[in-house]
């Protein structure tokens, strides 16, 4: 019985002393936040009492959710996947030495790769501080710590993915405002352009004030002539000198001021009929302008509710790897064969003690 209990030990003992790889572990841990979108300028006080409420409920509330979907992710082939086209994990994993445990073939498959990949990576989230912790153990000080650093950018850029979707179907539509706003406002200008050009009048506004402002200047000047040949009337005097210059004058007053007027009314010319349309040309692009101003603003707004949707790795602790190897405790591993030695040598006593029994029965 004693060689029996002392079997699995001296296997253990050998290969301790010959077969094995000692692995060397790097711990590191990490926490996800995310981004708090500013609303505006705010004093001290009010920063750090946001800061202490919904600041850090926020961050709870997001680290408590990531950090599990964080763990999944270290755990998947999908990370395992990654990891190896970022670093070239193959090469820091592939073992061919006699060490059953963790022999690796240079040309071993994807699911061999994963099963070293799941002995050597492991982690843990701590769902009190919303902590990931890593640990990763290579086959020497320098293998952990690139094992490690590539996991930590790896997870980063997973992190960074996990709402991109969301931010970009946020900004999307107001993207869209924007740019047939844009398109709008230049249709606007391009119209008014065109008129200007078409007429050769860059503000007919301006030409139908100047217009108004000389109709106004005639009628005074014809009010004051006819004021004049009413006086001269006034003396029943139909030879006076005066009284055939001052109907005239008159005369010719008014036929300005009819001529203007009608200008201005459109008898005879189009500027009234033109100057409705330069009118609502303008107006036009009055409102294009306004409306492409308010879809900026509001694409803004989009772009700062977005930002709070970013998450990103708060590193706690960088990995730094071991002096001296860790893995596999040979003292675990001597206990744990001197129990299966007992539990064999138990197991085979029970069998000779039944043998017997039914032998001499």
């Amino acid at each position: 019985m004693f060689g029996v209990v002392m079997a699995p030990v001296a296997i253990v003992t050998v290969y301790l002393l010959f077969l094995v790889s000692p692995q060397y572990l790097a711990e590191s841990s990490f926490s996800v936040q995310a981004t708090q979108a500013s609303s505006g300028p705010a004093s001290a006080n009010s920063a750090m009492t946001s800061l202490l409420s919904a600041g850090s409920a926020a961050n709870a509330a997001t680290g408590f959710v990531d950090g599990w979907l964080v763990q999944d992710f270290l755990n998947s082939r999908d990370c395992m996947r990654e990891l190896d086209k970022k670093i070239g994990l193959r090469r820091y994993l592939t073992k061919t030495n006699l060490d059953p445990v963790n022999y690796l073939s240079p040309n071993a498959n994807e699911d061999q790769l994963f099963q070293a990949y799941q002995r050597v990576v492991h982690n843990s989230f701590n769902m009190i501080e919303s902590v990931n912790t890593l640990d990763v153990a290579g086959f020497s000080p320098s293998d952990s710590t690139a094992i490690s650093d590539g996991l930590l950018a790896v997870t980063q850029d997973f992190v960074n993915r996990m709402d991109q979707q969301g931010i970009d179907d946020a900004l999307k539509v107001s993207r869209r405002t924007v740019e047939t706003a844009e398109a709008q406002d230049k249709d606007a200008l391009a119209a008014i352009s065109s008129w200007r050009i078409h007429h050769a009048d860059i503000d007919p506004a301006a030409n139908a004030t100047m217009l108004l402002n000389q109709i106004g200047l005639e009628e005074a000047s014809l009010s004051a002539a006819q004021l004049s040949l009413e006086k001269i009337k006034a003396m029943n005097n139909p030879d006076h000198p005066m009284l055939k210059p001052a109907e005239m004058q008159v005369d010719e007053l008014q036929g300005r001021v009819n001529q203007l007027r009608a200008q201005m009314s459109g008898a005879g010319n189009t500027s009234a009929a033109e100057l409705k349309t330069y009118i609502e040309l303008t107006n036009a692009q009055t409102f294009a302008d306004a409306n492409l101003l308010n879809a900026r603003q509001n694409y803004q707004g989009a772009l700062s509710n977005a930002l709070s949707l970013q998450r990103y790795l708060s590193i706690v602790a960088k990995p730094v790897a071991e002096v001296r190897p860790s893995q596999p405790n040979p003292y675990l591993l001597l206990f744990l064969a001197f129990a299966v030695g007992c539990a064999l040598a138990g197991a085979l006593n029970l069998t000779l003690s039944l043998y017997r029994s039914f032998r001499h029965a």
